[in-house]
């Protein structure tokens, strides 16, 4: 008799000694579908994988495209930005794994600037997210900017203000204060430098993020990368910002 822990057999060939019950060598009880479920997302985290290398790598050689239309320079993979003041600036602070890449460095819009795609890690495990963003620095030589940040503002935000959290507002604005998050170490000379073109600019412009500190202004849309094809737009967009700062 078999090992009641294997499946059998029988052959059908009619010959003696071959209709004796075969071993399969698998326990009859045995379930594969686990093992077709962890080779199916192996599949689809690999086919995920593979894609997003794909569209960065495309990425890259069109911001590359696109910094010799504009007559930028570029770097695809380097260290560090050592000319922008990463360290005094919330975004460059934020999470873990930073790193930025495709760095383009020239003059357009009618300002020096620096632009480059950073990315950084929050969370762990499952739990962990990975977030993109393009920025645009701007030297502004002279200019000692009060320390600020501004994003757009969330549900969150708000219970964090309504908990004694810093949120700068305007009485006389009260839809640039609706719709942002500015925060500052020194609140009076942040009042002082937003007046009225730059708060309502901000009042028609909503999801730009820009944070200052001395002679540097840094701008970049809340979670988003422009593609190539707009990034002359956004350089047009973020200069016209810097143009209210360096003018203010």
């Amino acid at each position: 008799m078999p090992d009641a822990g294997f499946a059998v057999r029988e052959s059908t060939t009619g010959h003696p000694g071959v209709g004796s019950p075969v071993e399969t060598g698998y326990p009859a009880s045995m379930d594969l579908r686990p093992f077709i479920y962890l080779a199916a997302a192996a599949l689809i985290v690999g086919a995920l994988f593979y894609f997003s290398f794909r569209q960065e790598r495309r990425r890259r050689e069109s911001l590359r495209n696109a910094a010799r239309r504009m007559g930028l320079s570029y770097e695809e993979k380097v260290s560090g930005v050592p000319e922008v003041p990463l360290e005094s600036l919330r975004l460059f602070g934020s999470g873990r794994a930073r790193q930025a890449s495709s760095v383009l460095r020239g003059h357009a819009e009618g300002f020096d600037l620096v632009a480059f795609d950073w990315k950084y890690t929050t969370g762990s495990g499952s739990s962990s997210s990975q977030h993109r963003v393009t920025v645009c620095a701007f030297p502004l030589p002279g200019r000692g900017l009060p320390a600020f940040e501004l994003r757009p503002e969330n549900v969150f935000h708000r219970i964090g203000s309504a908990l004694g959290m810093q949120d700068i507002d305007f009485d006389a604005h009260p839809e640039f204060s609706r719709k942002n998050l500015l925060r500052g170490s020194d609140e009076a000379a942040v009042r002082e430098l937003f007046r009225g073109p730059i708060l309502r600019h901000f009042e028609r412009h909503a999801g730009w993020c820009v944070e200052a500190d001395g002679d540097w202004l840094v701008v970049y849309r809340s979670g988003k990368r422009p593609k190539p094809a707009e990034l002359r737009r956004f350089f047009h967009d973020a200069a016209g910002i810097a143009r209210l700062f360096s003018e203010a």
